[in-house]
């Protein structure tokens, strides 16, 4: 690896300490106020089930891209250290007119791939815990307008819905933390394992 790799590595071991603390605590907060909202919930918690089920699938399609991003992105800082440490070779060799033509590819490669992280990161973090009160609160109007159901048990109801809804919006939140602490805990692993052998 060249010292591109190396000075990635090193920007990356920032990220894990402070977003494993943050996303982790916010994250088992959640998943408490979730299971908690659930027994609330009685038969709603089957709806939130499932829709917890859309949110791993949701959670798991941001992972893969903010992975394939920050590959994109330690990608371009070793390739700028590289060309700044062999600048007099490209010089001499390269020609001109196509000194930036490499440079142009990774960063419409990067652009692409910083979109499809923000538009699936927004989706993650805002319409799971939105949709999940729409439906929520959709399931409980046919208790409140035909059953006729009684005052205490609608609002406890509302209440396991708001609940469960706090919780999603927590976990999402921290997910985007913890997946950019795992990504960046992969990154820099062979650090620490070179650091434990021995000599």
């Amino acid at each position: 690896r060249g010292i591109g790799a190396f000075l990635g590595q090193v920007l990356e071991a920032e990220t894990v300490e402070t977003l494993a603390l943050s996303g982790g605590i916010a994250g088992l907060l959640a998943i408490i106020e979730i299971v908690v909202s659930g027994f609330v919930l009685g038969r709603l918690s089957l709806l939130l089930l499932a829709w917890s089920v859309i949110t791993v699938f949701a959670a798991w399609r941001f992972f893969v891209r903010y992975q394939n991003w920050t590959n994109t992105r330690m990608g371009m800082t070793q390739d700028l250290v590289e060309r700044m440490v062999g600048h007099r070779t490209r010089l001499a060799q390269e020609p001109r007119e196509t000194w930036h033509e490499a440079e142009d590819q990774t960063l419409e490669s990067y652009i692409h791939a910083s979109h499809r992280v923000d538009k699936t990161g927004t989706w993650l973090v805002t319409a799971i815990p939105r949709g999940w009160l729409l439906a929520g609160v959709a399931c409980l109007a046919p208790s409140i307008i035909v059953d006729k159901s009684s005052a205490t048990s609608v609002a406890v109801l509302l209440g396991g819905v708001l609940l469960a809804q706090t919780g999603l919006k927590r976990l999402t939140a921290s997910f985007v933390d913890v997946a950019g602490a795992w990504v960046s805990w992969k990154r820099i692993a062979p650090l620490f394992q070179s650091a434990a052998r021995k000599q």
